[in-house]
């Protein structure tokens, strides 16, 4: 057998390997690995929690996804290709076992820096700093240099050999160096991005005077990852904005705004000493969580909602039941990955709203199943999102306001169950007690509303500010859901969402007493 043809049979073999959670374990498991080994020949010093499991490992997954979308735009189709940029990560041993070799100790690493945009233009642009000749300083290690010669020519090999075009073969790793150089200079080019968002507003950005990597990091796979996935396979992409249930998010991801809002003491003055890409990292953080929530909920609930008739993405067959799993899986990986990179009191209560979150849609457990306790875990993780805001601004929750956490898990403990009567046929079949289920449509309808109208008006008795006005806005909101449940025929949780969420912004903005 010819060489050409060995090498065509082992690309292959590797094409066909692995499914995409197997291969996500392995990226993760390659990355963890390389860290260990960098951190031993460093003396630890990437033993420091958000360097080893998220800044450095983010950086690794951005040059994953990099050469998995370059592969599949070039080397179609993506479902075969990025097992090879998957398969090949596990050259970044390379670099420390190289640099022992040949320097006879570890290398410290770093990123890139310039003094001045030219320099860093044509540097990315010629790569000059790659060069064997070129001085090392921090970052540029030898072992890296011979790691990034060895990728670009394993890249020219699988190119050629799959599309026997010279120009793909030569172009894409010239690219995919050009590309990572970007995250390589990421001092740099936060240093740039912070000088022209003070230039925009000095004083609204005014916290934001430091970026640091790992925010830019999750903002970057953030991107990335919407566009490898769309090449990857349309269908998960679909999926994706048709399962996130935007009006549910807005109710959750807006506790984290409220959670930062009390964190600041309800001052517009202090919202000028908020870091927002770091900010902005935490929310998209939570996004990838919240995909974990809503697609492990679509897994459990697919025998009800096939029966209620429910327009999930499984349902609709946009996507296989598995799949939603897959899904779920990768969502809590990469958003752990990027909430590391945060305050520790922000990651804590991050994993106190995967728990609930699991422990509501999945077996055995299954809370959502059992009345009152469904939606008290629904309002503790609602509350959970609170403190996540708070905690991003005051780095932990010891002065948290207590009336708030309990107008939280109280309001939604008695408010959410209007959600269930949409789903009451299914919730039948499936033996999942819900108020519906047990007193029937009409006398549920009944019930609901007159909880999520009581709810309403707890919110200000409970939250810590008794006067007369948020009281009877309270029950002019409350008298409008209570008509709106009992008269509509169908009532739209969305509608009762977007109410209840309304009030609670009103309240916390002009309402509450801020005394801490």
């Amino acid at each position: 057998m010819k060489i050409s043809d060995k090498i065509k049979t082992f690309i292959d073999s590797i094409e066909s390997s692995g499914d995409f959670k197997s291969l996500g374990l392995y990226i993760i498991a390659v990355i963890l690995i390389r860290n260990g080994l960098e951190s031993f020949i460093s003396n630890g010093k990437l033993f420091r929690a958000n360097l080893y499991f998220s800044e450095f490992p983010m950086f690794y997954l951005i040059g994953f996804l990099i050469c998995a979308i370059l592969l599949g735009l070039f080397v179609p189709p993506s479902e075969k290709s990025y097992k090879i940029s998957a398969f090949g990560i596990i050259l970044i041993f390379l670099a420390p076992i190289l640099d022992i070799l040949i320097l006879g100790e570890g290398f410290q690493l770093g990123y890139l820096n310039f003094s001045n945009f030219k320099q860093f233009f044509n540097g990315m642009i010629s790569l000059y700093m790659t060069l064997p000749f070129y001085p090392m300083h921090r970052g540029l290690s030898p072992g890296l240099r011979i790691e990034l010669y060895i990728i670009s020519f394993l890249l020219f090999i699988y190119i050629y050999t799959r599309t026997k075009t010279i120009w793909k073969a030569i172009l894409v790793p010239y690219i995919f160096n050009i590309l990572l150089f970007i995250p390589a200079s990421i001092i740099y080019i936060n240093s740039i991005i912070s000088n022209i968002l003070r230039y925009i507003s000095p004083i609204l950005f005014s916290g934001t005077r430091h970026i640091s990597a790992s925010s830019s990091f999750v903002i970057i796979i953030y991107i990335l990852t919407i566009i490898w996935i769309y090449i990857l396979n349309k269908n998960i992409f679909y999926a994706l904005l048709k399962g996130f249930r935007p009006i549910r998010f807005i109710h959750y991801g807006g506790m984290i705004i409220a959670g930062v809002w009390i964190g600041i003491g309800g001052s517009i003055q202090k919202l000028y000493v908020i870091n927002y890409i770091d900010l902005l990292s935490m929310i998209i953080g939570y996004v990838a969580l919240w995909i974990f929530a809503v697609f492990i909920n679509y897994y459990y609930d697919y025998d009800g909602d096939s029966i209620s008739q429910n327009r999930t993405p499984i349902v609709q067959n946009i996507i296989e039941k598995n799949e939603s799993s897959s899904i779920a899986w990768v969502g809590l990986i990469i958003g752990l990955i990027f909430l590391g990179s945060q305050k520790s009191a922000v990651f804590k209560v991050a994993t106190m709203f995967v728990a609930l979150a699991y422990i509501y849609s999945a077996t055995p457990a299954r809370l959502k199943r059992i009345p009152i306790i469904a939606t008290l875990t629904l309002g503790l993780t609602t509350l959970s999102g609170i403190l996540m805001g708070y905690s991003f601004i005051r780095g932990n929750i010891d002065k948290f306001p207590a009336g708030i956490a309990w107008a939280a898990v109280i309001c939604v403990m008695l408010g959410f169950c209007t959600k269930d009567l949409k789903d009451i046929d299914g919730d039948r079949q499936s033996n999942t007690f819900t108020i519906p289920t047990i007193f029937g449509y009409n006398n549920g309808k009944i019930i609901c509303s007159i909880f999520s109208a009581i709810a309403i008006i707890l919110i200000p008795i409970i939250a810590g500010h008794i006067s007369s006005i948020p009281i009877f806005a309270a029950i002019g909101f409350a008298i409008v859901m209570f008509f709106y449940i009992i008269l509509s025929s169908n009532p739209k949780e969305t509608l009762l969402l977007l109410f209840s969420t309304t009030y609670s912004i009103i309240y916390l903005i002009f309402w509450y007493p801020f005394n801490i």
